[in-house]
């Protein structure tokens, strides 16, 4: 197959990593992958595919806001390197470039196929676009039945143009085998504390407040646990002013953004707690925690709820203070609990979300829309 991916970001963030893995399988199964991006806000994702050998085309603009001028180019472009490169099908996975594939085929029957990729479902406008280029498009790929409800019965996009593929993640870099001791030692943590972690950036509505402030419940009847929080972002400052209105920012640890290092970051965990998810509905984070044998404390929610097995790989909770910390304290004052939990979430990520088995469902998928 010539498949050609295209998202109008810059950014290593979202759905940029599972794209570039994907594109790089694709090309390792021995199909032509050309990347789009956009290169002209920053050099992060292009650079990062550069690296992984993938193809890059940039003389795309791939604009978020709006501009005619620059519409007609993508459009130009994306033509232009369909046609040149015999591409049999276009992979879009934001609303703008959607839009520029779309328009550029709106009239088109036959090659290339046109597929949108819905990595989340956040923005109204997201969904109302799918809606109105529903017709133009030869099919939906989304990350959870969740997802695709809401897109049938929502969006009104016919059920079977839809099709679920599970985020995937690397199940031999995220192993229960990797040392999390230097990160222990970086951060003075002593060997009978319990480490309770938190992987997602600092921003609104990611549940960092909601996660501090159960944290505070859980020291009234915990004192080796610790409270790791993994990130950067708009908010950081925030939570850490209110470790200290809390009085318990002794035991809080802020460890900055962290990506070569991040499996022994999670090694260095007892378990993982997770509220909202950002813009990858894919919940990577909870896969990586899953894969390294952590048990799993998040919001009965969405793909969450499709992903963690409650009470078999962790609890899932409502959204209230009081569920995520009893919820902690069962795990990290029960050993056999934790135990037995760890085993099956390493159990779980390996059987139904390794990047290899989610990789070839969706090049399946692809050839199976290829079919006259």
């Amino acid at each position: 197959m010539n498949i050609l991916h295209i998202i109008n970001s810059h950014k290593w963030t979202g759905p940029a990593e599972p794209i570039i893995n994907l594109s790089k399988s694709l090309i390792g199964y021995g199909h032509k992958v050309i990347f789009c991006c956009d290169t002209r806000s920053g050099t992060a994702l292009a650079d990062i595919a550069g690296k992984m050998k993938i193809p890059i085309e940039g003389r795309f603009i791939l604009s978020k806001k709006f501009r005619l001028k620059h519409l007609i180019n993508d459009i130009n472009v994306l033509r232009e390197v369909v046609k040149s490169n015999n591409i049999e099908l276009v992979n879009c996975h934001l609303a703008n470039d959607h839009i520029i594939t779309a328009l550029s085929f709106k009239k088109h029957r036959g090659l290339p196929r046109v597929v949108r990729t819905a990595h989340n479902l956040i923005h109204k406008r997201s969904g109302y676009l799918m809606r109105i280029l529903a017709g133009s498009t030869d099919g939906f790929i989304t990350v959870s039945q969740h997802s695709k409800n809401i897109m049938i019965n929502k969006m009104r996009i016919p059920e079977e143009k839809i099709k679920v593929i599970y985020g995937g993640v690397d199940t031999d870099r995220y192993n229960p085998a990797v040392d999390g001791s230097s990160i222990k030692k970086e951060f003075k943590i002593m060997p009978d504390e319990k480490v309770i972690g938190m992987v997602a950036r600092f921003r609104a509505g990611r549940g960092h407040r909601l996660v501090i402030e159960a944290f505070r419940e859980i020291k009234r009847k915990s004192n080796k646990a610790k409270l790791m929080l993994v990130g950067r972002g708009e908010e950081l400052d925030g939570m850490k002013k209110l470790t200290e209105e809390l009085g318990i920012e002794n035991d809080v640890i802020f460890t900055g953004y962290r990506q070569d290092d991040l499996p022994r970051v999670y090694a260095a965990m007892d378990l993982k707690v997770f509220i909202e998810p950002g813009g990858d509905w894919s919940c990577r984070a909870v896969l990586e925690a899953m894969s390294m044998g952590l048990p799993v404390v998040s919001v009965d929610n969405g793909v969450l709820a499709e992903t963690v097995e409650n009470g078999v790989s962790g609890y899932l909770v409502k959204k209230t203070k009081k569920e995520i910390s009893d919820a902690v304290l069962k795990i990290i004052s029960d050993r056999e609990i934790s135990g037995r939990m760890r085993v099956e979430s390493r159990r779980i990520a390996e059987s139904g979300f390794s990047n290899p088995a989610n990789q070839r469902k969706t090049e399946k998928h692809f050839m199976n829309l290829l079919k006259p």
